[in-house]
C-alpha cells in the first residue's frame, strides 16, 4: 500500500525542479546521519537500490558530499522520470539512473550501497550483495517502524530483528515512516575462515550507534 502509494507520489512531484525542497526537508538530515555512520566520501562510488521516480537520497548524498551515484529501480516508468528530473536539475552527469533489480545487478564497482525503505525481496538483495561485493563494502539499508512492516515487503520482520540483534551498526532516527537504517559491512581478512583457510563473504562486525533524545551517539564497542 505505502510503497504503492510512493510510487505515484513521486511520478507527481518529478515532473517539477520545484518539489525538490519537499523532499529535501525529509530527507537532508536522515541521509547527513548516513553519510555519517557510512563514512561516505567524495571518492567513493554509491549505488541506490530502489531510487524511484524522485531519486531525493541519491540526490542529498551527491550534494552533500560530492560522490558519484548510480541509482537502479526495476520500474522502467520511475527510471524514465528520474532520468528527466536530473537532466533537468543539471545532476545527470554525477547521478545516474539505471533500470534493474538488487537480487542481479554487479555491486563490485562500488563501495556503498543504499537500501531504500520500499525495496522487495531484500533477503534476496542482501544474499547477492554478500556473494558480489568486494571485502569492505558498506551496505546501509533502512527499514519501518513495526506497526508499518505489514504494509511493506514480508522479510522486512525477519530482517529487522536480525539487524537489531546481530553484529551490525544501527542509526535509530526520529521519522515516524522510517525506523532506522542499520549498516553492515562486507567480511574482509578479519572475517572467520573454514579449516581450509577459505573465508566467505558475509558480514563483518561493525560498532553500534543508536538514537538519544539529544541526537546520535556512535560507539566502537563489539557485541
Amino acid at each position: 500500500m505505502i510503497p504503492q502509494a510512493t510510487r505515484l507520489l513521486e511520478i507527481a512531484l518529478s515532473h517539477s525542479t520545484f518539489s525538490y525542497p519537499l523532499f529535501q526537508y525529509y530527507y537532508e538530515k536522515i541521509v547527513r546521519d548516513e553519510i555519517k555512520i557510512g563514512g561516505i566520501k567524495r571518492q567513493d562510488r554509491v549505488l541506490c537500490i530502489g531510487g524511484g521516480a524522485f531519486p531525493a537520497t541519491a540526490i542529498e548524498i551527491h550534494r552533500q558530499t560530492g560522490a558519484k551515484v548510480d541509482v537502479l529501480d526495476c520500474d522502467q516508468e520511475a527510471v524514465q522520470h528520474a532520468s528527466d528530473l536530473l537532466q533537468r536539475m543539471g545532476k545527470n552527469k554525477d547521478i545516474n539512473v539505471y533500470v534493474g533489480c538488487g537480487q542481479s545487478f554487479d555491486p563490485k564497482n562500488y563501495q556503498v550501497v543504499h537500501i531504500a525503505l520500499q525495496v522487495k525481496n531484500r533477503e534476496e538483495v542482501l544474499a547477492h550483495l554478500q556473494k558480489n561485493t568486494h571485502p569492505g563494502t558498506k551496505i546501509l539499508a533502512r527499514f519501518p517502524r513495526a506497526w508499518m512492516e505489514k504494509f511493506y515487503d514480508r522479510s522486512y520482520g525477519k530482517y529487522s530483528n536480525e539487524m537489531l540483534t546481530s553484529n551490525k551498526k544501527l542509526l535509530l532516527n526520529p521519522r515516524k515512516t522510517i525506523k532506522g537504517t542499520c549498516m553492515v559491512v562486507c567480511g574482509g581478512k578479519e572475517y572467520e575462515s573454514d579449516s581450509k583457510g577459505n573465508s566467505d563473504n558475509h558480514w563483518k562486525p561493525v560498532g553500534i550507534a543508536t538514537y538519544l533524545a539529544d541526537g546520535y551517539s556512535f560507539c566502537d564497542r563489539r557485541i
